[in-house]
């Protein structure tokens, strides 16, 4: 909640296997009746156990931990449900 608002947030990964991908964060604003979505675009690259984001507009990578589980994406230690 947010100054009595209730906010609930979806963020959505998609990767491709030419290395590409994107970040969408949709944000219902539950009171107010509407959502605000954010699309960033990135790169990425995996070595071991980790993944390497770099995002259009940085020069720094932000790096989290990988792995999966029953077939979900653990990434930084949150789980991710692959959908499509």
């Amino acid at each position: 909640t947010s100054g009595g608002e209730i906010i609930v947030v979806d963020t959505r990964w998609t990767f491709t296997t030419a290395a590409g991908c994107s970040r969408t964060v949709i944000q219902t604003f539950v009171n107010a009746g509407f959502q605000d979505t954010i699309v960033r675009n990135c790169t990425y690259t995996v070595t071991g156990t980790a993944v390497a984001i770099l995002f259009t507009g940085s020069s720094v990578p932000v790096t989290f931990s990988v792995a999966f589980a029953n077939g979900d994406l653990l990434l930084g230690g949150f789980r991710f449900t692959r959908f499509g």
